[in-house]
């Protein structure tokens, strides 16, 4: 394993490729939700895997609510009835959640983000100016200090965290020229992850990333790029720039982390 690899694995997601979302039906789209949601790949869905299943039609229930109205597990055709059910009773969707196995993000998009954050120097800027305007928390230890060679962590405090906020004002510290070379769409309806703001309807993820958010982005930059020139034509890709990645900073929604991953 080479020394820009040796903090971080990258695997293949066990699952069957999804055809292009857009063009289905909407039964089609059901059923890819479904077998985003299927996990362990049982054909049921447990009482956390129907909730995160219909988050992705804009239905938000909590877990004794589901409880309550359905007996789980389900199969395929019990979700389709529920959904029609719950479609028939006229319940308002809120802003669909792209469900956890399609929150992908290309290399080609990460690029974008690279040039916006580190090319600028926009973000070691942000950090170094965070930690002189924090110095006594630091100190104090009441805040951890940013490294100026930004990770991971800090591109969660001073850029995910604003970009994926409903909250218009959350990108006043972010400069346009910015956000234009990062690439980042407009202020979304709803919180959400980076991965959705990007790519609303989702992506195929090609590969699970594992990593130390503690590392310099540079790095984790020339691995994933080294990494995708390698396999890309193994798994039928025209470009590197296409390989598609799950990385838990952009593909969890950072506003609801313990509720999507847990607090511990």
């Amino acid at each position: 394993m080479t020394k820009q690899n040796e903090y971080m694995l990258v695997k293949r997601i066990l699952c069957c490729r999804l055809c292009s979302y857009s063009n289905k039906t909407k039964l089609e789209k059901i059923d890819v939700i479904f077998d985003s949601c299927d996990a362990n790949t049982s054909g049921k869905l447990d009482t956390h895997q129907v909730r995160y299943a219909l988050e992705a039609l804009g239905w938000y229930f909590g877990i004794m609510d589901m409880n309550q109205m359905m007996e789980i597990p389900l199969a395929r055709s019990d979700f389709h009835q529920l959904v029609e059910d719950i479609d028939a009773s006229g319940l308002n969707r809120e802003m669909p959640a792209v469900p956890h196995a399609r929150r992908g993000i290309s290399l080609k998009q990460l690029k974008a983000v690279h040039a916006g954050l580190l090319g600028t120097k926009w973000l070691s800027s942000r950090c170094k100016e965070f930690n002189l305007d924090h110095q006594a928390e630091i100190l104090n230890e009441g805040l951890h200090n940013l490294d100026e060679n930004p990770d991971l962590y800090s591109m969660d405090k001073l850029f995910v965290m604003q970009t994926t906020s409903c909250e218009a004002k959350a990108r006043d510290t972010i400069p346009k020229e910015v956000l234009n070379a990062a690439d980042v769409p407009g202020v979304p309806e709803a919180n959400c992850s980076f991965a959705q703001l990007l790519n609303p309807e989702g992506l195929d993820v090609d590969y699970f990333v594992s990593h130390f958010w503690g590392h310099p982005f540079e790095q984790t930059m020339k691995a994933l790029t080294k990494f995708s020139e390698g396999v890309y034509k193994n798994i039928g890709k025209d470009s590197p720039d296409e390989i598609v990645f799950w990385i838990c900073l952009f593909s969890v929604n950072q506003h609801q982390k313990a509720t999507e991953v847990g607090s511990s």
